[in-house]
């Protein structure tokens, strides 16, 4: 009787260590923070005028391409989110990012995301940027993403980049 207890003591123990283990082993491979990252920022003179010899920009987009990495055993979901676009240092526009987008498990999902420039700060920062030579756009937000087990995780991402030199 007694060796019997013991056998099934010895089996019980043995069957929380491994259901511990898998356990740790499942959530270790959900909890990993994703990761967002400004892939590429370009840009497009749409329309244009010329004065007095100068090319001015009347319609411009900005294209950011994003890459939202998931290091986690298992698939999350973009939740969506918002950007602010600089050029030299001037708010220039806002954009959005998808919403309902899969990011499989240990996968990368690539996106652009267009905006016009804001009529009057946009271009105005072109119209200096073009005179001075140098045009340096920066991209900075925040994606959420829904992770099973933890909820929806707010990510910040920023990249900086010339774009003319």
């Amino acid at each position: 009787m007694v060796e019997h207890k013991l056998v099934v003591g010895v089996a019980v123990l043995l069957l929380l260590i491994v259901v511990s283990g898998g356990g740790y082993y499942v959530w270790e491979g959900v909890t990993r923070e994703p990761e967002v990252e400004v892939a590429g920022v370009d840009y497009e003179v749409v329309d244009s005028v010329s004065l007095f010899g100068v090319v001015v920009p009347t319609n411009v987009s900005v294209i950011v391409g994003v890459e939202v990495y998931n290091p986690n055993i298992i698939s999350f979901t973009l939740q969506g989110g918002s950007y602010d676009v600089f050029v030299n240092d001037v708010k220039v526009g806002e954009g959005v990012l998808p919403e309902g987008v899969e990011v499989p498990a240990d996968g990368i999902e690539s996106f652009e995301s267009e905006i016009q420039l804001d009529a009057v700060s946009g271009v105005k920062g072109l119209i200096e940027a073009l005179g001075s030579g140098m045009l340096t756009a920066k991209v900075d937000g925040n994606a959420y993403v829904e992770v099973p087990l933890l909820g929806v995780r707010e990510i910040r991402f920023s990249q900086e980049r010339e774009l003319v030199d």
